[in-house]
């Protein structure tokens, strides 16, 4: 399971914060995220929810925008519902402020055919690193098979398709995971975008 969202992770002033460190959300969807996917039947979608941390931090108008179906969409709302008091809400000038919130839940299996995610992402790297880029833009692919929100995966991807002068790809890459979270994308992906 991976997620992403438009909550804040640069601790800016007047937004909303988990747990006083945005951090602690991967770690709390991740925790719960095992118990969902284990042993269950085979699945790779993303559930996209938009909902409201109020003033008070409690969570409000919980809404699938899109959703993975088999039964996990209910499981990752319980998921999302026992956060709540965890959240902070945003102040400006002493007022506590309102803030509706994206998240994308990436639930997926790790293992098909006996190579995993890291097996992939870890091929794509030492091509990219031997300048390989047929092969790495090959197992970036299958990474982004399991996890289409990895920024890793993502990472290697436009640097495969730089490095094989796709540039166009790359930007369109770029652009596309910028709905995910534009800040994040911009600060991990964007500086690797450099000429072979």
């Amino acid at each position: 399971m991976s997620i992403q969202g438009t909550w804040d992770k640069q601790k800016e002033p007047g937004r909303a914060q988990f747990g006083g460190n945005n951090s602690l959300i991967y770690n709390y969807f991740r925790s719960y995220g095992k118990a969902i996917i284990f042993g269950g039947n085979h699945v790779n979608g993303i559930a996209e929810i938009t909902f409201r941390i109020t003033e008070d931090g409690s969570l409000d108008s919980i809404r699938f925008n899109s959703t993975i179906g088999q039964g996990y969409d209910q499981l990752v709302h319980n998921i999302l519902l026992l956060t709540e008091g965890k959240w902070k809400p945003g102040e400006v000038n002493g007022v506590k402020q309102s803030e509706v919130i994206t998240l994308w839940v990436n639930i997926y299996k790790d293992t098909q055919r006996g190579v995993s995610l890291e097996d992939c992402i870890s091929k794509a790297n030492e091509f990219v690193e031997k300048k390989d880029f047929t092969m790495a833009l090959k197992y970036s692919d299958k990474a982004l098979i399991y996890d289409r929100l990895n920024l890793k995966a993502l990472k290697l991807k436009v640097n495969s398709l730089i490095g094989l002068n796709q540039n166009e790809k790359a930007i369109n890459l770029l652009n596309d995971s910028k709905k995910y979270n534009s800040e994040y994308f911009r600060d991990i992906i964007v500086p690797t975008v450099v000429s072979y």
